[in-house]
């Protein structure tokens, strides 16, 4: 129960230094260098957020979502809140190919598979992600959707960093708190659900199989881990196969990437303040096109 919570420390860190650096002046200097480079306003942000969220820490997108609130708009909330889209869906597709994951690392362990075989299940969903990542924040974004404040004079003298409390966001702090201790209990029951997808064996027809899937996926988005999600992959795709594991793996993801326990979209949506429903609706996009996919994938392989 209590494990997560170093994930509260850790975010109250981030805000301590984020904070600090900005004001003295180190970030509006990185920035600088970074738009005398890239000219377009979109890339920058999702640069940021890809190059933050490569990195093999917990909490990624409270870094670079630290990193990014030194130059989103204060006063254009409908900007600001787009900084929200771009840095999750810049830092979400991870999960589905580097080797640094749990969700990718526990199916190959569990199933037995290579990293070249794990991707060859991964790899459609991974083609659906970054082709609509690359859409949305290219085709559907416009510049002008994004607004960049960095100072463009560098200042004679860089002030000292200074270490403050008053830094943290304790609103977001609460939030994810919150967020941590209800995904706790949910996850005590994590060994009950795993118990009932065994149950589900490939004998017991359509019916079970599409019930299996739908207690999966709201396992899921119940519990928003990553770990958990991975975990449950390996469970399904040693009861019924590797031929539906792409599948499993489309939904459980879909799942996750929509958690009301998936830190991630609190994090976001109170720094840049992105409603819920602009989430729902960009995410929920992406999920549709992936189980289409995913059906596809095993349409014809018979159930029973």
């Amino acid at each position: 129960m209590t494990s997560g919570y170093y994930y509260v420390f850790y975010l109250m860190a981030i805000m301590v230094i984020a904070g600090a650096v900005k004001d003295a002046g180190y970030l509006q200097s990185f920035f600088r260098v970074i738009q005398s480079r890239i000219k377009s306003k979109r890339a920058i942000v999702a640069l940021v957020s890809l190059f933050s969220g490569i990195l093999p820490i917990p909490g990624r997108v409270a870094v670079s979502a630290g990193i990014l609130q030194s130059v989103a708009p204060t006063e254009n909330g409908e900007s600001r809140s787009k900084f929200g889209l771009v840095d999750y869906l810049s830092t979400h597709h991870y999960y589905l190919w580097s080797p640094l994951e749990k969700t990718i690392i526990i199916p190959m362990a569990v199933l037995g598979l290579s990293y070249s075989q794990m991707l060859s299940y991964t790899g459609g969903l991974l083609a659906i992600t970054l082709s609509y990542v690359f859409a949305y924040i290219f085709i559907r974004l416009k510049e002008s959707d994004i607004e960049l404040h960095i100072q463009q004079e560098p200042e004679k003298t860089r002030k000292k960093i200074k270490l403050s409390l008053d830094y943290i966001n304790w609103s977001l702090l609460g939030v994810v708190t919150v967020v941590i201790w209800v995904s706790g209990l949910i996850k005590e029951y994590s060994d009950t659900v795993k118990s009932f997808l065994e149950i589900g064996t490939p004998g017991l027809g359509l019916g079970v199989f599409l019930l299996v899937s739908a207690v999966a996926f709201l396992a899921s988005f119940a519990m928003g881990s990553s770990g958990k999600y991975a975990g449950i992959v390996a469970l399904l795709g040693s009861v019924y196969g590797l031929e539906y594991l792409t599948w499993f793996i489309a939904i459980e993801y879909s799942g996750y990437l929509i958690s009301p326990t998936h830190k991630c979209l609190h994090v976001g949506r109170m720094y840049f303040g992105t409603p819920w429903k602009d989430y729902l609706r960009v995410i929920g996009m992406w999920i549709a096109m992936m189980l289409t996919y995913a059906i596809l994938v095993s349409y014809g392989v018979p159930f029973i």
